[in-house]
């Protein structure tokens, strides 16, 4: 039987799924910003109350009991961008954070999970802390706020898209300069942001 994620975990133990009968677990998981080093995902994020932080312990949670485990962690979604628009949404002005990205859709990331729950290779040896999580994003690089301005056109949206930096947010920094972006390793797939809105209604 497989389970995902946070869905075997009990009072945070693995244990009590086991004697449920689950024999694997698919999680998924962001990219987190950890420390603020892009490519270092063994760490859990800076922000000590965001969900990152305890979406990585999870993982190790997971990783170290008595299941084989599969993890995968994305980049942001391309259905983000649009409620970035809406939560920034102020009058005709939409203030988006500035933040370098690789957008990757949710249906690929959909497959690539289905893909790892048929793999029969690639879960870790149970208590396998240090196996690597998987990592998946789009084919390049983007501009979030370049991303807004292009979706808002594209559905022919009068509000106007505003890049902000926000100093009081300790991960601003994170965010402009790529800490978002996925690691050397990662599974890089299609499509790109403009080609996913071409295809959506």
């Amino acid at each position: 039987m497989w389970a995902v994620g946070s869905s075997i975990l009990e009072d945070g133990k693995v244990e009590p799924a086991q004697t449920c009968g689950v024999g694997e677990c698919v999680d998924f998981d962001d990219l987190p910003p950890p420390d603020g080093k892009a490519h270092d995902r063994d760490r859990p994020s800076p922000r000590s109350n965001d969900d990152s932080c305890g979406s990585v312990d999870e993982g190790r949670r997971l990783l170290s009991g008595p299941i084989p485990v599969r993890i995968l962690r994305a980049a942001q979604f391309h259905e983000f961008v649009a409620q970035l628009v809406e939560w920034g949404r102020q009058g005709d002005v939409s203030y988006v954070s500035k933040m370098r990205t690789q957008l990757v859709a949710a249906r690929t990331i959909a497959q690539a999970l289905a893909d790892l729950a048929t793999d029969r290779e690639g879960a870790s040896a149970p208590g396998s802390a240090g196996t690597p999580a998987l990592e998946i994003a789009g084919p390049r690089e983007e501009n979030l706020v370049d991303m807004a301005k292009l979706l808002t056109v594209r559905r022919g949206d009068p509000v106007r898209i505003e890049g902000v930096s926000n100093p009081a947010d300790p991960d601003s920094d994170l965010f402009e300069t790529g800490a978002l972006l996925p690691g050397r390793d990662a599974m890089l797939a299609g499509p790109t942001f403009e080609e996913w809105l071409d295809a959506t209604p």
